[in-house]
């Protein structure tokens, strides 16, 4: 046999043992992995009603992460019904929520049925929100968010009276926070500043016990206070 025949047959052996997989016969542990990459609109655009497996998957036994600007405005009330619906069928609440829109927020939050699906949070980012919309959301007595909220990034966080930021700054470092590990906050001031609240922000990793950063402004956050929260809730 040739050499250059020879060759031939091995380049097409070669051809035979690979074995092209498509992303639908990846098991179900695999593709529920990939899912947990997607915020819940995009998972359901990209995903939901491709097959039969996939939906099930989807509805029953993906995490649901929302992110509210992933969400075109023209389809925002649309998306809001058929979730509720989902989670009324699935029994499943979103684990992570991130918006940096404060209408939003208030539309979603003003409807207890979509208030009461908030309860298992265990991730929160809110971004150019109110202070006082923060609080609200958060300490809410009937989803009361604070008792199992583990992770709390809030940035650039609209303050206007001191009182209100340092009553949420007060309970977020409180032991009313029975699961946090994490939070980051920061406050932006509406202009001109009334508050104080110049660029306050701090960065406290409760599970290691210890302040990471820490940005003072000119009536910033108590250092003293969150170092005492810090020990208290070790």
């Amino acid at each position: 046999m040739s050499e250059r025949k020879r060759q031939k047959r091995n380049n097409d052996n070669e051809k035979k043992s690979i074995t092209i997989t498509k992303f639908e016969q990846f098991p179900n542990e695999l593709l529920l992995i990939c899912f947990d990459y997607f915020d819940y609109y995009g998972l359901c655009q990209s995903f939901f009603g491709l097959n039969q497996r996939f939906d099930q998957l989807i509805t029953y036994e993906s995490k649901i992460h929302m992110d509210l600007e992933s969400i075109p405005e023209q389809y925002f009330l649309t998306y809001c019904i058929q979730f509720h619906h989902l989670v009324m069928k699935s029994g499943k609440f979103p684990l992570s929520f991130q918006t940096n829109d404060q209408y939003r927020l208030d539309l979603m939050f003003a409807d207890y049925f979509f208030k009461d699906k908030f309860s298992k949070l265990k991730s929160l980012t809110l971004q150019n929100i109110k202070v006082d919309s923060v609080y609200e959301f958060i300490f809410d007595k009937d989803t009361k968010l604070y008792e199992n909220l583990q992770r709390i990034n809030l940035m650039n966080i609209e303050c206007e009276k001191s009182n209100s930021a340092n009553l949420l700054t007060y309970n977020l470092i409180s032991p009313k926070m029975k699961s946090l590990t994490y939070l980051n906050m920061n406050f932006q001031p509406c202009s001109p500043c009334k508050c104080g609240y110049n660029n306050a922000s701090l960065e406290i990793n409760l599970k290691a016990g210890s302040i990471v950063s820490y940005g003072t402004g000119a009536n910033a956050i108590s250092f003293r206070t969150a170092e005492h929260a810090v020990s208290s809730l070790r």
